[in-house]
């Protein structure tokens, strides 16, 4: 906890600015309920090409919200930074739920990974948007650095470990005309040739 509460005064010490107190409280919306990431899936959904990719996006974050915010949060009931030291003003209104892990992490990391495997070139949006939601829930003191790792070390269990295939990359099942390139060859030497008869 010592290092967790060194980051964050370190934070609050060293990046503090009028830009950031503008830009923060708006950009931490976009994880809220996950957000960004169910307009991300929404956006897949309405695509024939990505629809699979759609469906396994909003299972992810609907078991993160499950597992993380209904279980994990209220059996580990640790307290948010701003509930144990009221004396950083709040650029937003202090949550009401517990601190671990962190919800807004958990979307984030789930959805960036999913949005990644399905297409590369998603990825390029998806996490660096991750990282700074992620940011954005330090720089207003509603969550420790812990609680960011723990959520971020979720997606391997909920968005990564889905198996399915992404995107234009899957494989498509070989035509029969395909396959007849690889079978074996037939063995004609059993056969018997007609002789021709004087």
């Amino acid at each position: 906890m010592s290092l967790d509460w060194s980051i964050l005064y370190w934070i609050q010490s060293h990046t503090i600015c009028d830009l950031f107190d503008l830009l923060m409280p708006k950009l931490t919306r976009l994880g809220s309920g996950g957000a960004v990431w169910l307009l991300a899936a929404g956006g897949l959904l309405c695509t024939k090409k990505y629809r699979r990719q759609g469906v396994i996006l909003l299972a992810g974050l609907a078991v993160g919200v499950l597992v993380g915010n209904m279980c994990l949060k209220n059996l580990i009931a640790r307290s948010r930074p701003c509930w144990l030291d009221d004396s950083v003003f709040m650029l937003i209104s202090v949550p009401t739920d517990y601190s671990f892990p962190s919800g807004h992490m958990l979307a984030s990391a789930i959805g960036a990974t999913v949005l990644t495997k399905t297409n590369r070139r998603f990825g390029w949006a998806a996490i660096p948007l991750a990282a700074i939601i992620a940011f954005s829930r330090l720089y207003l003191f509603v969550h420790f650095p812990s609680d960011i790792l723990a959520g971020g070390a979720g997606r391997s269990h909920r968005g990564s470990g889905a198996s399915f295939r992404y995107g234009p990359t899957a494989k498509r099942r070989s035509s029969p005309r395909q396959l007849s390139r690889f079978s074996a060859p037939v063995s004609y030497t059993h056969l018997t040739l007609p002789t021709n008869r004087e």
